[in-house]
């Protein structure tokens, strides 16, 4: 059985020219160290700071706060955010004890909140809310 990374990405232009780019990745919790290369590749052709990347890693050996990662997939997760320069920025447990849901960044200052909550219907994984600063243009 196959088992694929999924990962979409847009850019949302604001009224004051300013271009931010918006990602949603999932990868499968069977998906292995050949979904988070493919997730991973994606992340290095990241052309600018002004970047949100978010969604469902399933990478639970992956120890935000220390650097540190048990498996090939969280080595290659925590270099790939290393290397773009990217913060994450889920500080508590979305699944059990574990942060599988993250949020991306190359700019802080785009982001206003991010916060856990209760999940939605049947869910197995905890909300993530994330409120976004975007630019508003300047009226003279």
């Amino acid at each position: 059985m196959q088992v694929n990374a999924e990962i979409v990405w847009a850019d949302i232009t604001t009224e004051a020219e300013h271009k931010v780019t918006f990602g949603v990745a999932y990868r499968p919790d069977k998906g292995g160290s050949e979904c988070m290369a493919k997730i991973c590749e994606s992340i290095d052709k990241i052309d600018s700071t002004d970047v949100i990347l978010m969604g469902d890693f399933n990478c639970r050996d992956v120890e935000w706060t220390s650097g540190d990662a048990g498996t090939e997939s969280g080595k290659r997760l925590l270099s790939a955010v290393e290397e773009n320069l990217l913060s994450q920025l889920v500080t508590q447990p979305t699944h059990g004890n574990n942060i599988l849901d993250l949020v991306l960044t190359g700019n802080i200052d785009l982001i206003d909140s991010v916060r856990v909550n209760d999940a939605i219907g049947a869910s197995d994984h905890l909300r993530t809310d994330v409120s976004v600063k975007l630019p508003r243009p300047h009226i003279n």
